[in-house]
């Protein structure tokens, strides 16, 4: 029994499942699978409904990735002088009505504003987001906590694309921005119940804050994170000839039911969370070469396959290869991002890795869109398949005599 007038706040203080952790992870697996939902949703709609080409669809990709990553600095700044809660509603809101304005739109043109008003909206609130996070984890625990806060993301991969295709086929391509909209809503509906700022002060958010002030340009990229970061960058912009494109390519142009390449999807982001909970103890204990060559190899055989697979079954069977390939690639270089960083710059090296995740997609989704419409789907994959060949040989070259530090 606790002592007369003593507290015994240990025991809480040291637990990560919380009330606010849940709810902001349910937060973030709504914001998450709206957006993994808009994989599916933008290219069918653009192609089928507008008439347009797999070019535009990439340049969508580009404005709204663009979006996001030109205003996450500013989100930064935003959820460091108002509640974390203020800003996440206010990004979830604008998230539901470019959404829904995504829906209703008559021509292509209107669709551009619509998709930067959704990266700007997707970016305040999981900037905010994420941020809450790390207020509500303890200080002792907080690489344990944001790895199992980091599971929405996969978990999102997995519900997202599944739940666009149902949603395809009873509604309709335009009909399904309101899906992804609701998840908007039901962001806003669970930020509201955030109540932890009311309850304390957020100490660690607060020693932060002095600790870390705001910073220029400059320092806005952590060194030693550039290694990883531009693997991640190159391996990520090659993926995303799959990530974007796999859904009009499996529908479109092979006729497949909407619910193959949403299964596609999901069944590549379960091998994802899969990976996660089998190896991630190995990271950094072995070569990054252990995880690297095989998910190169994943993708090469993707590249090379997935044209060939004429059943449902075998499209299934190539989510397993995208996602394990997708997957090793992370875990390794999510790890290297961070290995060499101070420790007060963590934070900040892992921001620059997923900088370059987020600028691989963009930019990535305008050249392969480009590209698919100029030579086709298949040979556009082929030179997918040699872009990872060469990524292999350079792996090689870059991790050959290095075995990575247990950090």
């Amino acid at each position: 029994m606790d002592e007369p007038g003593r507290t015994a706040p240990d025991k809480g203080a040291l637990k990560i499942i919380t009330r606010d952790f849940v709810l902001l992870f349910a937060m973030a697996l709504m914001l998450y699978t709206g957006m993994n939902m808009l994989t599916v949703i933008v290219p069918l709609f653009v192609i089928e409904d507008l008439g347009s080409n797999t070019a535009i669809t990439g340049l969508l990709s580009t404005v709204y990735t663009l979006a996001a990553c030109l205003t996450r600095p500013v989100a930064g700044n935003l959820s460091d002088s108002f509640r974390r809660r203020t800003v996440m509603v206010a990004g979830c809101v604008i998230f539901l009505i470019a959404s829904a304005f995504c829906g209703l739109v008559p021509v292509l043109a209107a669709l551009f504003l619509g998709r930067i008003l959704q990266g700007v909206g997707y970016s305040v609130a999981s900037t905010a987001n994420n941020t809450a996070s790390m207020d509500v984890i303890p200080p002792s625990r907080l690489g344990e906590g944001i790895g199992y806060f980091g599971m929405s993301q996969s978990v999102a991969g997995a519900i997202g694309p599944a739940l666009a295709s149902v949603i395809v086929g009873l509604l309709g391509n335009r009909f399904s921005f309101f899906g992804v909209a609701a998840c908007g809503l039901l962001g806003v509906v669970i930020a509201l119940c955030v109540t932890y700022e009311k309850r304390q002060k957020t100490p660690q958010a607060k020693k932060l804050q002095e600790v870390q002030p705001r910073r220029g340009l400059k320092d806005s990229i952590e060194k030693t994170a550039l290694r990883a970061a531009l693997i991640e960058f190159v391996s990520l912009f090659c993926i995303v000839s799959m990530m974007c494109f796999a859904t009009p390519y499996l529908k479109v142009e092979q006729g497949f039911a909407a619910w193959v390449p949403g299964t596609f999807f999901a069944v590549s982001a379960v091998v994802i969370v899969l990976l996660r909970l089998a190896f991630s103890r190995f990271v950094g204990k072995c070569s990054h070469l252990v995880f690297l060559l095989p998910a190169y190899g994943a993708m090469i055989l993707l590249c090379l396959g997935l044209p060939h697979a004429e059943s449902a079954a075998a499209v299934i069977a190539m989510g397993v290869l995208y996602g394990a390939g997708h997957g090793l690639v992370w875990m390794a270089m999510g790890y290297e991002a961070v290995r060499a960083a101070p420790q007060e710059r963590k934070g900040m090296a892992n921001a620059t890795f997923y900088l370059a995740f987020d600028a691989a997609i963009g930019l990535g989704a305008a050249f392969w869109g480009f590209l698919i419409e100029y030579i086709g789907y298949v040979p556009a994959y082929r030179v997918a398949a040699v872009c990872f060949v060469v990524l292999a040989v350079v792996a090689g070259v870059v991790f050959r005599k290095r075995t990575a530090s247990v950090s």
